[in-house]
């Protein structure tokens, strides 16, 4: 989802759109989880802010889909604490 790889990239957001319109053409109220903590992590040697930064701007272009009546919920990804030596 935040690959670097643009055309990667562009696949994986229009999948999870073709997934939103499956849930919403199953029937009302459809509940999709967006989780995984690790499958979220930054690919390709990115920094934190840049996947947050790609999201943020690849969220909005879902939203219309989600309003067929499907609720995302995204699972939260915990702190990361420093490890101490």
């Amino acid at each position: 989802m935040t690959t670097p790889d643009l055309a990667l990239r562009a696949r994986s957001w229009e999948y999870l759109r073709q997934l939103i319109d499956l849930c919403a053409d199953l029937g009302p109220d459809g509940l999709m989880i967006f989780g995984s903590p690790k499958q979220r992590s930054s690919t390709g040697g990115l920094s934190r802010a840049r996947p947050r930064g790609i999201s943020s701007t690849a969220w909005p272009a879902s939203r219309p889909r989600l309003e067929r009546g499907v609720t995302l919920l995204v699972e939260a990804i915990p702190a990361i604490k420093p490890t101490t030596w």
